[in-house]
């Protein structure tokens, strides 16, 4: 754990991180040729088609460049909530609290209307939101 709890590992892997599908994304969009033909645009095409064998040239490039991202901004975070000094690493474990007891209270307090069992009280209120 001490090699995690190194400010340079967290910053390593987050560069990392970010420059392996920042690579691994220029590379397959370069290589990229749709089905007609077409050149990759992010303004026409989902970023997960770079990844789609057999349309992308480079798609297995592109799907190792996120794998290892991942992997990455995984030890990058391993780092951070190491390195995190004093109650800002519990912040995740009061949120998810938080999150726990907004859940309780709208499951208890929704009204049995069909109309509004899958919105939160203040947003079945709303006209806008009636159909």
């Amino acid at each position: 754990m001490a090699f995690f709890s190194d400010p340079l590992t967290f910053k390593i892997a987050g560069l990392a991180g970010v420059l392996a599908v920042l690579l691994g994304s220029l590379v397959a969009g370069i290589f990229y040729r749709g089905k007609d033909g077409e050149r990759y645009s992010p303004l026409n095409h989902f970023i997960s088609e770079l990844g789609e064998e057999g349309v992308s040239a480079k798609a297995g490039w592109f799907n190792l460049s996120l794998i290892v991202s991942g992997l990455c901004l995984l030890a990058a975070c391993i780092s951070l909530g190491l390195i995190l000094l004093g109650s800002l690493p519990a912040l995740p474990a009061l949120s998810a609290r938080y999150a726990r007891s907004a859940w309780r209270w709208w499951g208890s307090s929704r009204s049995t209307s069909t109309s509004s069992m899958l919105l939160p009280p203040w947003l079945s209120s709303a006209p806008a939101w009636r159909c």
